[in-house]
């Protein structure tokens, strides 16, 4: 993403699309990404390692952006 607010304008158009709030939205992204994290297979493993990031995991926000910036 390029910046914070590009994140949250897009966790508010989804929570409006889905009838909940942003927060909720957020839970849900993250939720599928620890899942994701816990697979041990060792591309996949990798494929997290490739993702820019500042603490132990990527964040959400880090992941939508990565994903955005390989899409484009």
């Amino acid at each position: 993403m390029e910046n914070e607010s590009d994140f949250r304008k897009l966790l508010k158009s989804i929570a409006e699309n889905e009838g909940t709030s942003p927060e909720s939205v957020l839970i849900e992204i993250e939720t599928a990404l620890a899942a994701a994290r816990s697979d041990p297979d060792p591309a996949l493993q990798a494929l997290w390692a490739a993702i820019p990031h500042k603490g132990k995991w990527p964040t959400a926000e880090e992941v939508v952006g990565f994903i955005a910036a390989k899409v484009r």
